[in-house]
């Protein structure tokens, strides 16, 4: 059982969505939770018993310290990197901060916390008139870089404890990105007492450029002719590239003499063969002469993106939602291939191959999804058992959704082949035109919550759910012609986007 606040207000914990916790009254917040890997009297809280501040049971951090220092009292380290792993190599399960300003992440990975570590703030600075006594006054955790989420705890085994400490995320600093103040990933045991998490504004994403079209060179895709010598014109291949995806269109072969009739255009539906009735056009004897090629059918139209729910959690923190991208138009139907024929003037007699289909064209590219805004999120929990005592969360702004781009026209079709002599013979069928892409959807609204979560349900107390702050979601982008726009951020005190829960918000 984490260490928690007895008497849960039940009527918040249904507004918020947290599930009720069966709460031991015997446990109080004196001590910690996990063992101690040192001196059994170092268990208490330096809140509630000043004696643990000692070098027997922790490292000291100072922003003024020295790295090359031994992390004593009166030989501060200066980050909280060193001082965690100072604290793991010693077994002692502690590190102390004083009420100053440390520009730099707390992360607190598996081998921090493979015995169990506690990080305590509220302790006054060495260089005060009372060096290292606890005061209340928190320290401050902001990393410098605005890319860097202040806490991470990531794959810890062991009882993980943070205490009297503030941590800040700045405002997103690119476009689409989101801030986030503390980040909870694959751990057993984290309790956060009497802290605060602050999350920055997430930053408005950007419409992805246009999608190059397809490459179809018109002459490419033009059916062969046939010949004066009865050969009809042989079936053309050719391909359509859309990204990584390659598709084959090809024209029917032309008919060879003797009234042959073509082949059919390939994708099989919808491709034509030769006439059976010898249009005037065709042939100038009428006995032995084939039609035309019919055209093949157009391409299907791609389909239109949608938007794909808020978000989810992965390896990097938060990833807002990009609106799913069009569908490529589909390919056209190859012509069929022209009809032979035997034409006897002028004399004398002679064969003529008919002229092959044109190839189908390539479909449009699909547009791309608009990007997702970024979130203010202040604790982003996944997988992970935590309980919060008396903390402050605060999110701001959420940045809105991009809009999804405009599926493209299909490109210009090549002609069909022409019969050898261009009298007997006939000419094979026009491929079908590409069909449009399909447009993107816009992207997702950032989110403005205090804490999503996937897995287990974080544990909070009456304290902590009294100080959920939130501002409001970014605006969904708006998608691309004819496709759906993104939905706009929600503003909420808890999100669960866990793999039994529908990625997005009840409405």
């Amino acid at each position: 059982m984490l260490p928690v606040v007895v008497g849960f207000a039940v009527a918040c914990n249904a507004i918020l969505g947290i599930e009720d916790v069966a709460l031991d009254p015997n446990r109080g917040d004196a001590a910690d939770a996990g063992p101690e890997a040192g001196d059994p009297t170092c268990a208490p809280s330096p809140r509630d018993d000043p004696k643990v501040i000692r070098e027997a049971c922790g490292i000291f951090a100072t922003p003024n310290g020295s790295d090359a220092n031994a992390g004593t009292r009166t030989s501060p380290v200066k980050t909280l990197r060193h001082a965690l792993e100072l604290a793991s190599a010693q077994r002692l399960g502690r590190v102390y901060l004083c009420a100053s300003t440390y520009p730099e992440q707390l992360l607190i990975a598996h081998e921090d916390a493979l015995f169990g570590i506690s990080v305590y703030g509220g302790l006054s600075c060495p260089d005060g008139p009372a060096p290292w006594t606890f005061t209340g006054e928190p320290a401050k955790v902001q990393p410098k870089d605005a890319s860097l989420i202040a806490l991470r705890v990531d794959d810890a085994p062991g009882q993980v404890t943070i205490d009297g400490i503030q941590f800040a995320a700045s405002d997103a600093a690119e476009a689409g990105k989101s801030s986030v103040a503390g980040y909870v990933t694959s751990s057993s045991s984290v309790a956060i007492r009497h802290a605060s998490l602050a999350a920055g504004s997430g930053r408005d994403a950007t419409s992805a450029p246009a999608a190059d079209p397809p490459t179809q060179d018109p002459s490419d895709f033009t059916g062969n002719s046939g010949n004066a010598n009865g050969h009809g014109g042989p079936a053309k291949v050719c391909s359509c590239k859309q990204g990584q995806v390659t598709t084959t269109t090809t024209g029917g072969k032309g008919g060879d003499s003797d009234a042959e009739r073509g082949g059919s255009g390939l994708p099989a539906l919808g491709g034509g063969l030769g006439g059976a009735n010898a249009p005037s056009l065709c042939g100038r004897d009428g006995a032995q002469d084939g039609g035309s090629g019919a055209a093949g059918a157009n391409g299907a139209p791609g389909k239109h993106g949608t938007d794909a729910g808020v978000g989810s959690i992965g390896v990097g923190g938060w990833t807002p939602a990009q609106g799913l991208a069009g569908e490529n138009g589909g390919i056209g139907q190859g012509g069929g291939g022209g009809r032979g024929g035997t034409c006897s003037d002028p004399p004398p007699d002679h064969a003529e191959g008919g002229g092959g289909g044109g190839c189908g064209g390539c479909g449009g590219t699909g547009g791309a999804g608009g990007a997702g805004g970024g979130a203010s999120i202040a604790l982003l929990l996944k997988d992970a058992n935590v309980s919060l005592l008396d903390v402050a969360l605060t999110a701001k702004v959420g940045g809105g959704g991009a809009r999804g781009t405009t599926g493209l026209d299909a490109p210009a079709l090549g002609t069909a082949g022409q019969p050898g002599l261009g009298a007997c013979g006939c000419p094979g069928g026009n491929g079908g035109q590409g069909g449009h892409g399909g447009s993107g959807g816009g992207g997702a609204g950032g989110v403005s919550v205090g804490i999503v979560y996937s897995g287990p349900v974080p544990v909070l107390d009456a304290l902590t759910q009294d100080k959920i702050h939130v501002a409001h979601g970014g605006a969904g982008g708006p998608g691309g012609d004819g496709a759906e726009p993104g939905r706009d951020g929600v503003a909420q005190p808890t999100l669960n986007v866990g793999p039994t829960q529908p990625l997005h918000a009840t409405p």
